[in-house]
This record gives C-alpha cells, sequence and structure tokens, in this order.
C-alpha cells in the first residue's frame, strides 16, 4: 500500500491511507490475539489505538496549526503529508525483544515494564514520562539477559542501560554566523525529537539594530540575550530536553548557560573565516553583515578541555554531522579535534 503512487498525495491518497491504517490495525490485532497470552490480548486495543495516533501525526506532518488538525482528520488539503514509517526505531526493536523474552521468562513485572515502554514509545516517539522508565529500571532487575540470544544480548544491555539512564541535556549549538548553527540545529532536534529555538530570536531589538548597521555586540549588549537564552534552558524539562543556537563565543558566555544549565552539552560547528565570509555575503533577508565575520573570529574562544561538548567540521554533510553529534551525546563526549580543520 505505501508504495501505491498516490499514497502521499494529500487527496488521491486519502483512501490509500486510510487502507493502510486500517490493515495496520487488524496486523496488530491479530498478532497480539494469535499469541495466546494474556498480556498481549489486554495490551491490542491500547496498542492499536497508539499506532492509529501516531499514523495520524506523522501523516500531517507533525505541525499543529488548525490545517494540520483539519488534515490530519480527513487528510484534506494536507501539504505536508509523510510516509508512515515501515520499520520500527531500534529502540522498539529492543522492547519488543525484551517483552517476548520477559513473557517467555514468565516474568510478569518485567512483561508489563517492557509492554508500557513499548506504548510510550510508540505515542510518543520517545520514552517521556518518568514513571514508566522508573518501571523499567525495575523490571530490568528481574529480567535474565542470559535468556537472550548469544548475539543480541551486548546489544540489548547497552541499548536498555543507555535508555534507563538517559538525560534529556539541552544541545547548545555554537559557532560564528555562517556555520550553519540553524540548520544543524533544527536536524538535531529533529533527529532527537526534542523543541528546537533559534537563538537569534532572544535578541533584544537594540541588538538587531546594531548588527544591521554593522556595529559589533560588546559584553554588555550580548549580556541580556545570553539571559534569555538561558531562561529559555532553565525552563526546558528534564525529559523534554531542547536543541538550541547560540554562538558562544566566548568561555564567559558558555558560563553563563552553564550557570542555567550545569548539563549543558555544546557542539562547536568549525569553520574557516573565509568561508564564513562567503556563506554570510551569499545570506539573504538576515540582518548579520559579512562586515562582522570577523569580529565573530576575533571574539572566538574555542571549547576547553573541561567542557562539556565536542567540535566538528562545520563544511561536512549536515546528515553527517547530526551523525556525529548524536553518536557524541551517546558517549558524553569532549572536545575533540575535527575531521578538518577549515583554515582562512
Amino acid at each position: 500500500l505505501s508504495e501505491e503512487p498516490d499514497f502521499a498525495e494529500p487527496r488521491e491518497g486519502a483512501a490509500i491511507r486510510q487502507r493502510f491504517r486500517d490493515v495496520d490495525a487488524a496486523f496488530h490485532r491479530t498478532l497480539l490475539a494469535g499469541s495466546r497470552n494474556e498480556l498481549f490480548l489486554r495490551l491490542s486495543h491500547p496498542v492499536v489505538m497508539a499506532l492509529n495516533h501516531r499514523i495520524d501525526r506523522d501523516w500531517a506532518g507533525g505541525r499543529r496549526d488548525a490545517r494540520t488538525v483539519a488534515s490530519a482528520r480527513g487528510l484534506v488539503g494536507a501539504d505536508t503529508v509523510q510516509r508512515y514509517p515501515l520499520r520500527p526505531e531500534p529502540i522498539a526493536m529492543w522492547l519488543h525483544m525484551g517483552l517476548a523474552y520477559a513473557v517467555d521468562q514468565g516474568i510478569a513485572t518485567a512483561s508489563e515494564a517492557f509492554a508500557e515502554a513499548i506504548l510510550a514509545e510508540i505515542r510518543g516517539g520517545r520514552l517521556q514520562d518518568p514513571a514508566v522508565l522508573d518501571r523499567l529500571r525495575a523490571g530490568l532487575d528481574l529480567f535474565d539477559v542470559g535468556g537472550l540470544p548469544a548475539a543480541h544480548r551486548d546489544g540489548f544491555r547497552d541499548t536498555m542501560t543507555a535508555l534507563v539512564r538517559a538525560r534529556r541535556a539541552p544541545v547548545v549549538v555554537m559557532g560564528v554566523t555562517g556555520s550553519g548553527k540553524s540548520t544543524v540545529g533544527r536536524c538535531l532536534a529533529e533527529s532527537l525529537r526534542t523543541p528546537f529555538e533559534e537563538g537569534d530570536d532572544f535578541h533584544p531589538a537594540r541588538n538587531v539594530e546594531s548588527m544591521e548597521r554593522g556595529e559589533p555586540l560588546d559584553d554588555r549588549s550580548r549580556s541580556p540575550w545570553l539571559a534569555a537564552v538561558a531562561g529559555r534552558m532553565r525552563a526546558a524539562g528534564a525529559e523534554e530536553g531542547l536543541v538550541v543556537t547560540c554562538s558562544a563565543l566566548r568561555r564567559i558566555y558558555r558560563e553563563m548557560l552553564r550557570v542555567a544549565r550545569p548539563d549543558a552539552f555544546f557542539v562547536h560547528l568549525v569553520l574557516g573565516q573565509d568561508e564564513a565570509t562567503a556563506r554570510v555575503a551569499a545570506r539573504k533577508a538576515h540582518y548579520m553583515p559579512a562586515s562582522l565575520v570577523a569580529s565573530q573570529f576575533a571574539d572566538l574562544e574555542p571549547l576547553e578541555e573541561d567542557e562539556a561538548g565536542m567540535a566538528i567540521d562545520a563544511t561536512l554533510p549536515v546528515e553527517r554531522i547530526v551523525a556525529e553529534i548524536q553518536t557524541g551525546l551517546a558517549r558524553g563526549a569532549r572536545p575533540h579535534t575535527p575531521h578538518a580543520s577549515p583554515t582562512g
């Protein structure tokens, strides 16, 4: 059904997508009922409801305006239709495996913990409820990892350990103007399923006016801007997470942000001055002129060894940058030498 030519068409594909949804629901109901397992039988209805909700959300494109709500109901007039993921996320695969083996091992507590985690992942695309994670921790204490096939034990153990220990530390994408902070930040936030904030939006009007006149900002003018960014970081919930762009050129600026969130993780997009100047000169509808690039490099203080974060070459493809950041976050990376050392 998903391969039908009109599947993604807002109007023409509505009936096909509805058929996809009906077949998907029937498949899962049959699968759960066919297990002849009491737990699976009780999960049949909430699983189907959660899957339907996720399909509606993804096909609506994730936007929450009136048009999207209308589109999600009838998928008429939608211009942001997405293909529903036909394969589950990797974490969902491990959770399903854990549930299957917990049932096989006859451990009710672990079975229910895995089942709740699966439902939370389906509903929200990630585990948001701390109570679910707490229950999963308790279930894992009883779970016999030795019951898994040998080839899967390490992967399962590593994934579950990372999951229950996961923290949603705010990620600050930093660097000089033109380094691609906004593009990388949006893609990273989407991949991490966290909110995204454009740091430039927190500048007071007088700062924007100064930059439009080609006047570099000083510490005094940056102070209220940094305070506003820090306030947004402070407001980010531990389970919600946040990706925010902020040049954060000097260490003292980063310290101001760390006061709000000591667990902040900084990603420095490293770019040479010539490339940065060329990029800024080519931009349209942005208040930062190319004449201010040199002042940014004059202020720049790269991450130091005791600062949680990482540096990465800003000239790499965005997908590669995001993948590198995800790896760094998983490892709690410290600053490192970028893949290339842009000069200029």
